[in-house]
């Protein structure tokens, strides 16, 4: 399962997201409070599996399996493991071991990121503020000048 990365200057990414949205709001919360926020934002797709994390389901069950030889039922259910809850302990598993990998500092600095959005980031809004005492937004006077005419 792919999960997504932020970039505030579409070379240094940050994060892994299960989803491009989650990614997107990270990135624009982290810069909403900068003096000088980025124009734009990136967020990216790393592709699953390049921590080599997923499809470890079969390999599991395979070793159950050789493991619990000799006793025939737990074997025999073993093997009737149907497609679906294979690629349910797929899931679990690359979470699982993506997580570990992730909390010990042991993935790969290098990793690869592709099908990059461009997202620009919204303008704080800073409103009028008012001169004058009565908190009317108006010019209350522009002077005079001569143009040639």
């Amino acid at each position: 399962m792919p999960q997504y990365s932020f970039s505030l200057n579409g070379e240094n990414w940050s994060g892994a997201f299960a989803t491009r949205e989650e990614a997107l709001a990270t990135a624009i919360q982290k810069c909403s409070g900068a003096a000088d926020p980025p124009g734009t934002v990136f967020v990216g797709e790393m592709p699953g599996g390049e921590m080599f994390a997923d499809h470890l389901g079969r390999v599991v069950v395979k070793e159950l399996c050789a493991r619990r030889q000799g006793t025939e039922t737990s074997d025999r259910n073993l093997r009737e493991v149907t497609a679906h809850q294979l690629a349910e302990l797929d899931a679990l598993l690359e979470k699982a071991v993506s997580g570990w990998l992730k909390d010990h500092r042991l993935t790969a600095e290098d990793f690869k990121v592709e099908a990059i959005s461009e997202h620009l980031t919204p303008v704080p809004h800073r409103g009028l503020r008012s001169a004058n005492s009565n908190g009317k937004k108006e010019v209350q006077d522009l002077g005079v000048s001569d143009f040639p005419g």
